[in-house]
C-alpha cells in the first residue's frame, strides 16, 4: 500500500511499479484518492499493489496484513511546489477555484493574505494525515504530533525525496524487484521558483503554517533506516485464504479484499448521505458589495443529523452558495466551494462557526444570498431534504 502524499513524486513511483510489475498488478486510476478502508475494499482484491492518496477516518487503522510505504518531502519545498502547481497546472473548476485563487493571493501578497480553503490545505498536512490513523477523534497540538510520529514509525518503508535512491532500494526489496538507477519524472510542476528564489516573507509564512510538519519531518529523518522486509507472497496468499469465506475457488478474484478489516460491513458502506437534518445560520454578512467582488460571510453550520457530513474525497461535502433575484430567478447556482471546517468534517449534533468565501455576481441589483451545503456529484442539501434549512440574507450589488 503506497500512501501517496501530494507533490512527493508519487506519480513517478506508481509508474515505476507499473513498468516493472505490469499494469494488472497496480491500481490503474490516476490520482486514486479516498478513505483507506474503502480503497482497500474496492481495489485490494484486484491489485497486489495499491497506490492512492489515502484518508483515515472513523478510527480506521493500518491493516497488519499489508505493507505500507510512504515518501516525505521537506514541507516548505513541498508546499511551494504545490502552490505553483495550482497556479500553473491545475484547471480551474468549482472545486479547485478557491484553492487556485488562494494560491494567487498568497503569492501576490508575499504570504500575508489568502482564503480559508487554501490556508487549510497548505497547513500541517503531514501531522493531520498521520495523526488521523486509528483515531476516533480529531487530534490537535502535542497529541496530534505524538500520534503522527507513532503511526509513521509503523510504516514498513518511510523515505525522503532527497534520499530517493534509498527509498527506491527499500521498496524494491519489499516487492522483490531490482533497485532502479532512476525513475522517470512525471506530473512535475511546470514552472516554479526554488526556496532560495522565493520572497522571505512567503518562506516565513510557510514555515509558520507548517511548524509541526517540519518538526515531524526532522524527527522522521532522525529515525535510523532499517532494512526493508521482504514480502513472503505464499504466506500472504495463505492468510488471504484463511480469512476468506468457504468456497475459496469462487472467492479467488477477491481474495486480497479480505485484507480490509470489517470487510463484510464496511465494503457495503455508502458514501452518499441520507440524513440531512440541519441548517445554516448567518452570523455576519455585508449589506453591499461590488460586482465580482470576493468577500467572506460568517455562518454557523448546525448538523442536527445522525451522520458525519464530509470526510469523503470521492464525494466531499462542501459549503457553497446561490445568488437569487427578487423574482426567484437564480443568477448564480453553482458558487465557489468552502471546506467544512479545519478537517472537512461536521459531526452529528455539533455546530461549526465558519467563514464562507463568496464571489458577487457581475450584474448590479438586489439579491438574496443563499448559503447551503452540497455533496459533490450528488445533490444540494435543500434539493434532497426539506429538513435542511439554508441560510438567507439580502445583499445589494452596486
Amino acid at each position: 500500500m503506497f500512501d501517496h502524499l501530494p507533490k512527493t513524486a508519487g506519480t513517478a513511483i506508481t509508474n515505476w511499479f507499473v513498468d516493472n510489475l505490469g499494469a494488472g498488478s497496480v491500481t490503474p486510476i490516476s490520482a486514486l484518492a479516498g478513505p483507506h478502508i474503502d480503497i482497500l475494499s474496492k481495489f485490494g482484491g484486484l491489485y497486489p499493489v495499491v497506490s492512492a492518496h489515502l484518508e483515515f477516518m472513523d478510527n480506521d487503522d493500518l491493516d497488519p496484513r499489508w505493507q505500507y510505504v510512504t515518501l516525505l518531502r521537506e514541507p516548505v519545498d513541498r508546499c511551494l511546489s504545490w502552490i505553483y502547481y495550482l497556479v500553473n497546472d491545475v484547471k480551474e473548476d468549482p472545486y479547485a477555484g478557491p484553492l487556485i485563487d488562494g494560491a494567487r493571493q498568497f503569492l501576490a501578497s508575499n504570504g500575508h493574505s489568502s482564503n480559508g480553503a487554501f490556508l487549510h490545505a497548505i497547513s500541517g498536512h503531514y501531522v493531520r494525515h498521520f495523526a488521523s490513523i486509528a483515531s476516533p477523534i480529531v487530534l490537535e497540538g502535542e497529541a496530534a504530533f505524538a500520534a503522527a510520529i507513532r503511526h509513521l514509525k509503523r510504516y514498513d518503508v518511510v523515505g525522503f525525496q532527497e534520499r530517493m535512491d534509498d527509498f527506491l532500494a527499500d521498496v524494491a526489496t519489499l516487492v522483490g524487484l531490482p533497485a532502479p538507477r532512476q525513475i522517470k519524472v512525471v506530473n512535475k510542476t511546470s514552472t516554479r521558483v526554488t526556496v532560495d528564489q522565493t520572497h522571505p516573507d512567503i518562506i516565513a509564512r510557510l514555515r509558520d503554517l507548517n511548524r509541526d510538519d517540519i518538526a515531524l519531518y526532522e524527527a522522521a529523518r532522525a529515525i535510523p533506516r532499517r532494512a526493508a522486509p521482504k514480502v513472503n507472497w505464499l504466506n500472504r496468499l495463505a492468510r488471504c485464504f484463511a480469512a476468506a469465506p468457504s468456497a475459496p475457488a469462487a472467492y479467488l478474484p477477491y481474495t486480497c479484499t479480505a485484507l480490509a478489516k470489517d470487510m463484510t460491513t464496511r465494503f457495503l458502506r455508502s458514501e452518499v448521505l441520507t440524513d440531512l437534518r440541519g441548517e445554516v445560520r448567518f452570523r455576519g454578512a455585508p449589506q453591499t458589495v461590488r460586482p465580482m467582488q470576493r468577500f467572506s460571510v460568517q455562518v454557523t453550520l448546525d448538523n442536527q443529523s445522525d451522520q458525519v457530513w464530509g470526510g469523503y474525497i470521492f464525494f466531499p461535502v462542501n459549503l457553497s452558495y446561490h445568488w437569487v433575484l427578487p423574482d426567484g430567478t437564480v443568477a448564480v447556482m453553482d458558487g465557489d466551494r468552502t471546506a467544512i471546517g479545519k478537517n472537512g468534517v461536521s459531526y452529528p449534533g455539533t455546530c461549526l462557526d465558519l467563514d464562507v468565501d463568496v464571489k458577487a455576481p457581475p450584474a448590479a441589483g438586489r439579491y438574496e444570498l443563499q448559503i447551503t451545503c452540497v455533496q459533490e456529484r450528488h445533490f444540494w442539501f435543500e434539493h434532497r431534504s426539506s429538513h435542511f434549512k439554508l441560510g438567507r440574507v439580502e445583499v445589494w450589488v452596486n
